[in-house]
């Protein structure tokens, strides 16, 4: 069944081809079912023990595609389709022109912390994304940014600038590299060393420790 999901998925996304354009009410409910699926299964591939309490199983395990539909709650792809149109209004000119976006990037120090994963990288623009209420005084946001720059040890992704986009506001706020490392160290920023020095340090602490940043 799972096998014939994601089947499924491949082939309805394919069909819709969304990408840079506002969806018609019918294509984004599907496409929405879609996602809110794909969340499920990465919530249990990030943390197998909640397995049980997945709505993929709770109350009774889905054994059809048609069924894994019906699991899905209507306000939450109200919400989900909320978000997606303020995205689409407010940051258009992101991803109008952009010449390479990398989804759930990894970085090459990401093994050494047990795995960490980003949200979005946009022509060097890292983006962390927040669908929280009320944002501010959070600073363990800016610090998963700073981690992961310092974990692109070899500078795959040619980093140049960091932001946060708070998905319920429609709002990216974003900075220079240099300048949000100046900020954040009130001294001249040598990233390339902070990377080698950083990764000297993962190898001195558990990776219990480093879990606490990355979460």
């Amino acid at each position: 069944m799972v096998e014939r999901l994601f089947d499924y998925i491949d082939s309805t996304v394919t069909g819709i081809n969304p990408v840079g354009r506002m969806l018609d009410p019918s294509d984004d409910l599907v496409l929405g079912c879609c996602c809110v699926l794909l969340a499920y299964f990465e919530r249990i591939s990030r943390n197998p023990e909640v397995v049980l309490s997945s709505p993929l199983l709770n109350p009774t395990p889905a054994t059809d595609v048609n069924r894994v539909f019906r699991i899905i709650s209507r306000n939450v792809l109200a919400d989900l389709r909320l978000l997606s149109e303020l995205f689409y209004t407010t940051q258009r000119e992101l991803i109008a022109d952009s010449g390479t976006i990398v989804l759930n990037p990894t970085f090459g120090g990401s093994v050494d912390i047990g795995g960490a994963d980003a949200d979005l990288i946009v022509d060097g623009l890292l983006i962390d994304i927040k669908s929280i209420a009320k944002p501010g005084g959070r600073f363990k946001d800016i610090y998963q940014l700073a981690g992961y720059c310092l974990l692109d040890y070899r500078d795959e992704y040619k980093i140049t600038s960091v932001g946060i986009y708070f998905a319920r506001q429609g709002v990216l706020v974003s900075w220079p590299l240099d300048q949000f490392f100046s900020l954040l160290s009130r001294e001249k920023f040598d990233l390339r060393s902070s990377r080698k020095q950083f990764r000297k340090l993962l190898l001195r602490i558990s990776r219990t420790d480093t879990d606490v940043i990355f979460d």
